[in-house]
């Protein structure tokens, strides 16, 4: 039988046990938050007619937030999403661990072996 995720469980965010984002993952991130926060500036001064002399107080404090809140956010995603597959993975059954299975169990049957001695 292979254990189904509870529905707040499979959601859950996890905990951040020291899992803080290297320097190339944040300079991944502020490019990406940069490139999506520039879209709406450039949309307000070319639409509203917004002038970066009048308003670029307000466009620069709206986008260093919104930068700041984007790149946290991506990590944050980026890391419920690897402990999601993590999850996973770990009741998939590769034929490495079905070798390993094997020789700790002594079995010489095929993968509903492994699957019946890894569930008892």
């Amino acid at each position: 039988k292979e254990r189904k995720m509870a529905r707040d469980e499979e959601f859950e965010l996890p905990t951040n046990q020291g899992k803080t984002p290297n320097s190339t993952q944040n300079l991944v991130y502020f490019v990406n938050a940069i490139i999506v926060t520039s879209l709406p500036i450039f949309l307000y001064r070319a639409v509203v007619g917004m002038t970066l002399p009048d308003h670029g107080l307000v466009f620069l404090g709206v986008s260093l937030a919104s930068v700041a809140a984007l790149a946290l956010s991506y990590h944050a995603i980026t890391f419920w999403a690897f402990g999601l597959l993590d999850r996973q993975r770990r009741n998939t059954i590769t034929p490495k661990r079905a070798e390993s299975v094997k020789k700790s169990k002594k079995l010489q049957g095929s993968i509903s072996d492994v699957q019946k001695a890894l569930e008892a």
